[in-house]
C-alpha cells in the first residue's frame, strides 16, 4: 500500500497533522492548506487520492472540486471531509461530485477502509483489522483527544 500517494486537504493545521499520522502508516502523503494550493499540487504531481475539507478560505472542497473536474486535473477519488455529517449533507456533497464522504471527527478505521476501498475498486468495503491498518487505536485516539481538547482551547482564546 505504501506504494500509493495520498493529497491531504484541510485548513486546519491539526487535522491535517492527525489524518497524516493515521494514513502515513500505509499511504505516502502530501498535505495543502487550502484548494487552491491542492489545484497546484495536483498539476504537478501524481496522486492517487484526494481527502478534501468542505469549508476552507480561499477556494473551498466544492469549488476546487469543480475545477479539478472541469479542468481534466486529476482523475482520481475525491473523499469530501466535513463536520457537516448528517445524511442530507452526505447526500449533497455526492450529488456535487465526490466520491464519497466522511464526517469529523475522523475514526481512523473509517479512514483507513474508505482509502483502501477507493485506492482499490472493490465493490464492497474491506474491513481492516487493527493489525493490518498499522494503528494502534487506543493510543491514536488519546492523541486524537488531546489534540482536539487543544484545538478547543485555541478556538476559545481566540473567540474572548
Amino acid at each position: 500500500m505504501k506504494n500509493k500517494k495520498v493529497l491531504i486537504v484541510d485548513d486546519n493545521a491539526l487535522n491535517r497533522k492527525v489524518f497524516e499520522n493515521v494514513i502515513g502508516h500505509n499511504y505516502f502523503f502530501e498535505s495543502a492548506g487550502d484548494g487552491l494550493e491542492a489545484i497546484e499540487l495536483l498539476k504537478s504531481n501524481k496522486y492517487d487520492i484526494v481527502l478534501m475539507d468542505i469549508q476552507m478560505p480561499k477556494l473551498d472542497g466544492i469549488s476546487c472540486l469543480k475545477i479539478i473536474k472541469e479542468e481534466e486535473i486529476a482523475d482520481i477519488p475525491v473523499i469530501a471531509i466535513s463536520a457537516y455529517s448528517n445524511q442530507g449533507d452526505r447526500e449533497y456533497f455526492l450529488s456535487t461530485g465526490f466520491d464519497d464522504f466522511i464526517a469529523k471527527p475522523v475514526k481512523p478505521k473509517d479512514l483507513l477502509e474508505t482509502i483502501h476501498f477507493h485506492l482499490n475498486h472493490n465493490e464492497n468495503r474491506v474491513i481492516l483489522s487493527e493489525k493490518e491498518t498499522g494503528v494502534d487505536v487506543d493510543i491514536n485516539e488519546s492523541v486524537i483527544q488531546q489534540l482536539l481538547k487543544y484545538h478547543m482551547l485555541l478556538n476559545y482564546y481566540y473567540k474572548n
